[in-house]
């Protein structure tokens, strides 16, 4: 039989430990990516999954001739759409302007339930903001997959945390 203090003590330790558990950081409403598509509003907050990635190593690879360096990545996901933002080349802020090719230097990507992939045949990247840390700026472009089906995408816009490799 277990006695009552040793029972009063291990119930004094659950509850001390259950109560000074850290809670979660609050939400950042102005962390997030948001855009349009074909008029529908998109919302990605940090809490669902955003990521931006600034990578300054050198890429050499048959694919990247001449070799691309720095690389500023954006990727969210809220339930089955996905939104990606690819920059090579980069070197802050400014303009980046999509061609409709896998090895331009810009490169924006949506997918969403039930379709294919619609990839960026024109359409352009503003990095208003970078210092290492945030990232910050808008983005707009005509999509098209496979079957060359559109999707305009519009009102972009992210502000990130930034993670460097």
């Amino acid at each position: 039989m277990i006695k009552p203090k040793l029972t009063l003590l291990i119930i004094a330790m659950i509850g001390f430990s259950l109560n000074s558990c850290k809670k979660d950081k609050e939400p950042q409403p102005d962390i997030r990516i948001s855009f349009k598509v074909d008029g529908t509003f998109k919302n990605i907050y940090a809490k669902e999954g955003i990521t931006a990635i600034y990578d300054k190593h050198l890429i050499s690879s048959p694919l990247h001739e001449p070799p691309v360096a720095p690389t500023l990545t954006i990727f969210g996901k809220a339930g089955d759409s996905q939104i990606h933002i690819g920059l090579k080349n980069f070197n802050g802020s400014g303009e980046y302007v999509t061609r409709g090719s896998l090895f331009f230097p810009c490169e924006i990507f949506y997918s969403e339930p039930g379709s294919n992939l619609y990839i960026s045949s024109e359409g352009s990247v503003n990095v208003t903001t970078f210092d290492g840390k945030v990232v910050q700026g808008t983005f707009e472009c005509i999509a098209e997959n496979a079957n060359h089906e559109r999707k305009n995408v519009t009102h972009g816009y992210f502000k990130l945390n930034v993670s460097t490799m």
